[in-house]
């Protein structure tokens, strides 16, 4: 029973030793796990506007009114009733209405029936090949995870999250169709962000962005690239102004 008794106490001690190994093991995931996976996978965040195409330009549908005129006498004293104009017709598209113009003859010559004109959009004609251009506009920060909060500066302040605005347009002369867009970032999880299937945009038409991260590395004169249809998926009359870069200064 003697002998026992050591190991008994043994036991319980080495139950114990497990038992606070283990705890500071869960107390020390619960603290430091959280943040040292948060370094390792800093966020990207981008927004974006809706996209702005150009006013369509219009043009002019003629439509015809009815002018009938009534001798009263010899000497040409005439009266003039006019009908109601015809009822525009309902098209989405750009329509061209012929114009049913009269000539009524009577005394002292034609009476010509002034036409009217209503305007219809006119959709741009789509030919050729689209031209993607992106053009960086503003470096800056913004506080956490707030586009709106966006700040132009030359440096960000501790704290604050680094970002830049960039404007996407067509300036060809057919619709872009879906395209890719990459920014590459002074971030200390990796340097590449890819953004696929952004919308369409039609000839003339310009989309403005936002992007920001966290996790980015301090430093003087870091780098901020975006590049638009960076796999090639557009057929585009020029595949040379599709990049553009800008440098801001980041505080530890």
């Amino acid at each position: 029973m003697a002998s026992s008794l050591p190991k008994r106490v043994l036991q319980i001690g080495s139950f114990v030793i497990i038992a606070g190994i283990a705890l500071f093991l869960i107390f020390y995931a619960v603290k430091y796990v959280p943040a040292a996976i948060s370094r390792l996978s800093g966020a990207v965040y981008l927004s974006g506007d809706t996209a702005k195409t150009p006013t369509p330009k219009k043009t002019p549908s003629v439509i015809s009114t009815t002018t009938v005129a009534t001798t009263t006498n010899a000497t040409d004293e005439t009266e003039y009733s006019q009908e109601s104009p015809a009822t525009p017709p309902k098209a989405s598209n750009p329509v061209t209405v012929a114009s049913n113009t009269n000539y009524v003859p009577r005394t002292g010559g034609p009476l010509y029936s002034a036409p009217r004109y209503y305007y219809y959009p006119q959709t741009p004609r789509l030919y050729g090949l689209a031209d993607l251009t992106v053009s960086i506009t503003a470096v800056g920060y913004v506080k956490g995870t707030n586009a709106s909060t966006f700040r132009e500066a030359d440096e960000v302040p501790e704290g604050r999250n680094p970002a830049m605005k960039f404007t996407v347009s067509n300036k060809g002369t057919n619709a872009s169709g879906l395209w890719r867009l990459m920014v590459t970032l002074p971030s200390e999880d990796k340097d590449e962000y890819t953004f696929n299937s952004q919308e369409s945009l039609l000839p003339g038409a310009t989309k403005n962005y936002t992007v920001f991260f966290d996790e980015a590395q301090s430093g003087n004169n870091q780098v901020l690239r975006v590049e638009v249809d960076y796999r090639d998926d557009v057929d585009e009359s020029n595949e040379k102004n599709n990049k553009d870069s800008a440098s801001i200064d980041i505080e530890d």
